[in-house]
């Protein structure tokens, strides 16, 4: 009898300890399955960003190139309209342009913020914050009866602001595609 309970105790342990391998084993999978599944995620979505953030800095420096030309031909556009009799119509048409200019980069800063993460998103803020100053003191400096019309030192001011916000998103970008995605994330 003492043999027949070795042997039935000693066949509940070794199931015992199948089960709780196989277990064990189970767990192990699964969390090897979503580890790798973040993984794959985080990757899918850096790619995102970068393929975002470089449009962004293309459009980026369009745009700015855009307000740039707007200032470069403010003459000949105020002189081109008034010799039409259309002196109202300046600081709309400057409005235009500056608008046409922030549809350059609006849909690239969107499609950024969308993406994250939080250091990203201060970084395009402060562009939009930059952009939207700029546009401002454009159609300001096109009204009838501008408060003052200070190109010599306001303008390279509004310009290196949208510069450094510029600088501060590639910090702020370089930043976020240096880490690589990682397991458990």
């Amino acid at each position: 009898m003492d043999q027949i309970w070795v042997v039935l105790i000693g066949s509940i342990a070794a199931g015992i300890f199948v089960l709780g391998g196989a277990y064990i084993g189970f767990l192990g999978g699964r969390r090897q399955t979503a580890d790798q599944a973040n993984v794959e995620h985080g990757q899918w979505l850096r790619n995102q960003r970068q393929e975002a953030y470089v449009q962004l800095l293309d459009s980026w420096d369009q745009a700015v190139d855009a307000l740039e030309e707007i200032v470069d031909h403010w003459d000949e556009l105020d002189m081109n309209m008034s010799n039409h009799g259309m002196e109202d119509e300046f600081q709309p048409e400057i409005d235009k342009k500056a608008g046409q200019a922030w549809q350059l980069t609006a849909k690239p800063l969107e499609r950024v913020a969308l993406l994250g993460p939080e250091p990203v998103d201060v970084a395009v803020l402060r562009m939009e914050s930059a952009f939207d100053e700029v546009q401002a003191w454009l159609v300001q400096q096109a009204a009838p009866e501008p408060a003052e019309r200070v190109w010599g030192t306001r303008w390279p001011e509004l310009v290196r602001g949208l510069h450094s916000a510029r600088r501060e998103f590639m910090v702020a970008a370089k930043e976020e595609m240096g880490q690589a995605p990682r397991a458990g994330q």
